[in-house]
């Protein structure tokens, strides 16, 4: 599978963040270690995008009520941006404080194949009710792997995650962003572009097929507080579900 190398490289990312950040570091201190990073160990730095008009740089590399700010990006996270020339990402103003969960979006990128990972860092402990709601998200990431299944049809499955997530969790209205941010899916594909088919989302009729590579991007946005969630790709490949290509740890990391 020739995302593997992709793969590879985000772990490694991760560790290095934890000996990198620290109290009073901005956002986009951190995301151009950690980009300065990943590319010396072999990403290729280009993100390239199938949506007309879209770029993307890194990802979404942001804090605390950062991570929740409301945008005009068809995604659950945006990040303040440096500027309103770039509303999206990390802000070049904002400090990252303790107890605040920190967003590491980031797509990594070899010989043109991408890999599309979510992990929530902390500096000190999360209080317990945004640990408990990054703990769900990882409980419907796990439901949406296992629904993956070549013959089903994407919106049926979104439909089917969403109905569990407002039956089964306090968290109904903080799915996938609030308000009028909310989007209609939880995930999309990735290959040589970021945005690619299959979407998993509200109405699509696309037939999941064997082979399909997807990003599973379940996430809680809390408006004042912050953002939690995960998000790892997948392959598809039979009836027991898809099979994560993302090699990173999915627990929580406590700093």
């Amino acid at each position: 599978m020739q995302h593997s190398e992709s793969a590879r490289i985000f772990p490694l990312v991760l560790e290095f963040a934890k000996e990198v950040l620290h109290p009073g570091m901005t956002e986009v201190e951190l995301e151009g270690l950690l980009a300065g990073k990943a590319r010396a160990l072999g990403h290729g730095g280009f993100i390239r995008m199938r949506g007309f008009d879209s770029e993307f740089y890194t990802g979404a590399i942001t804090a605390g009520v950062r991570a929740a700010t409301q945008s005009s990006f068809d995604g659950p996270v945006t990040g303040q941006g440096i500027s309103i020339a770039h509303p999206n990402g990390a802000s070049v103003e904002q400090i990252i404080q303790m107890g605040e969960p920190i967003v590491v979006d980031m797509v990594t990128v070899v010989n043109g194949y991408q890999i599309d990972q979510t992990r929530i860092l902390s500096i000190g402990p999360l209080s317990k009710e945004l640990t408990m709601a990054y703990e769900m998200a990882r409980l419907v990431e796990e439901k949406l792997r296992r629904a993956l299944i070549p013959g089903r049809v994407a919106g049926e499955v979104y439909e089917e995650i969403l109905t569990w997530v407002c039956d089964n969790t306090p968290y109904e209205d903080n799915f996938m962003g609030y308000g009028a941010s909310r989007v209609s899916f939880v995930g999309h594909g990735v290959g040589l572009e970021l945005d690619e088919l299959p979407t998993i989302s509200r109405g699509s009729k696309e037939v999941l097929k064997t082979g399909m590579v997807v990003a599973i991007e379940p996430k809680f946005v809390f408006p004042s507080v912050g953002v939690v969630g995960i998000e790892d790709t997948v392959v598809i490949e039979a009836e027991l579900g898809a099979r994560y290509l993302s090699v990173t740890p999915r627990e929580l990391m406590v700093l």
